[in-house]
């Protein structure tokens, strides 16, 4: 019965998160509505830097606190005014590159929160872009097709090393050049796909199709395409080990009816629809995680009126308890931890000794390690201070449990 009760309050708590939209602050007045925000999450807060504007491409930079609900303006981005760009957040800094102004750019450049600077990095070698995709996973960034004002669209694929500071030209786009894609990043694959390009000279089109690249193999594979409308020119992001799309326009390069919200889930490649944002759909908007919220910021509107509203969508908690049969599931402890965590395993897995797979991730997505145990003790030495996700894998069960480490 305890687990019947379990299963019912669970399915009961994650239809009342992740069923509304809520407004949020909206940017301050004296910053110009936009489209194509730059966007990333470190802790508790949002950042919102350069974009398009009713007045040119931007250098603003701002960040939003997610507990307060406030705005507060920044110094300015030190590089070049420019739209169409993107960015992600790795171990506690912010990265930012390519997009165009005077010319497309191939910079990347990194923002310290702790000493409030900025830092330009190594460039890619490879032509500048305009809306790539743009995605980190295993301390590395991926940066890949887009357009060039003079070569059009791309279909090339890079790594940026963070680490090293260095560039690595991986296999290309396995399809049709494109920009704009929808990106995102699952534990170590890259997922890209739709966007607009050319599938015959001179005819553009808007494509529906997704494809994996494997980091560790260096691999592209097809996957089955998108069951919606074609699409082009939204938003992305990961959490909990799912790919999330939301917004754009659809296959007339037209902005759709609805602001459309999609969840993927690698496991089984598969997409889901939730609830879609309220107002109709955006053009080309911004989003960041954090904890379990996705917030989603300006874009523009029909007739291309560009905005600078805030919203929020709150996804179910992730329970530390998870659905399994009876007599299998596997506990923790301490929690939080310091420098190791101990699996209190079921009677039939003690007799048998079977190992154990595990995986570390972030609340919003990142993967942080995998491994096997059979000790039944996992040394987290390694990880910073923080809430963190550990998925257990057993012959008769999956399980996923939260953590702290301090």
């Amino acid at each position: 019965m305890r687990l019947v009760y379990f299963v019912i309050i669970f399915l009961f708590s994650t239809q009342i998160y992740g069923q509304q939209w809520v407004q949020k602050a909206s940017m301050p007045l004296t910053i110009p509505a936009r489209n194509h925000p730059v966007t990333f999450a470190i802790g508790e807060f949002g950042y919102v830097v350069t974009g398009n504007t009713a007045f040119g491409f931007s250098n603003d930079f701002l960040r939003y606190n997610t507990q307060t609900n406030q705005w507060q303006v920044l110094t300015d981005f030190p590089g070049d005014r420019r739209g169409y760009a993107y960015g992600t957040a790795y171990d506690g800094k912010g990265y930012v590159g390519f997009g165009v102004g005077d010319f497309d750019y191939n910079d990347l450049w990194r923002y310290d929160p702790a000493t409030g600077t900025w830092e330009e990095l190594t460039p890619c070698p490879c032509p500048g872009r305009r809306h790539p995709a743009f995605a980190e996973s295993g301390g590395k960034i991926y940066v890949g097709l887009g357009d060039n004002l003079n070569l059009g669209n791309l279909n090339d694929f890079w790594a940026y090393d963070i680490a090293t500071d260095t560039w690595e030209e991986l296999p290309d786009f396995p399809s049709h050049d494109r920009h704009h894609p929808y990106y995102f990043s699952i534990g170590k694959n890259i997922y890209v796909g739709m966007g607009h390009g050319n599938a015959v000279v001179d005819d553009w089109v808007v494509y529906k199709d997704l494809y994996k690249y494997d980091t560790e193999n260096g691999t592209w594979t097809g996957l089955n395409d998108f069951p919606g409308e074609a699409r082009v020119a939204g938003t992305q992001f990961t959490y909990n080990g799912k790919g999330y799309i939301l917004h754009g326009e659809g296959e007339d390069h037209a902005l759709m009816e609805d602001g459309e919200f999609w969840e993927y889930s690698p496991a089984d490649d598969t997409w889901l629809q939730l609830t879609s944002a309220p107002g109709g759909s955006r053009w080309a908007p911004g989003t960041f995680v954090v904890n379990n919220t996705v917030y989603s910021v300006a874009g523009s509107t029909f007739n291309y009126v560009d905005k600078r509203d805030l919203w929020s969508y709150q996804f179910a908690p992730i329970s530390s308890t998870t659905d399994v049969p009876e007599g299998t599931s596997i506990s923790i402890s301490p929690n939080p931890i310091t420098d190791h965590i101990r699996l209190n395993l079921p009677v039939s897995e003690q007799v048998t000794n079977e190992p154990v797979r595990y995986e570390i991730w972030t609340p919003d997505g990142k993967h942080c390690h995998s491994g096997t145990t059979q000790s039944n003790i996992i040394h987290m030495d390694f990880l910073k201070e923080g809430s963190y996700l550990l998925q257990l894998t057993n012959d008769q069960s999956t399980q996923t449990l939260r953590f702290v480490k301090i």
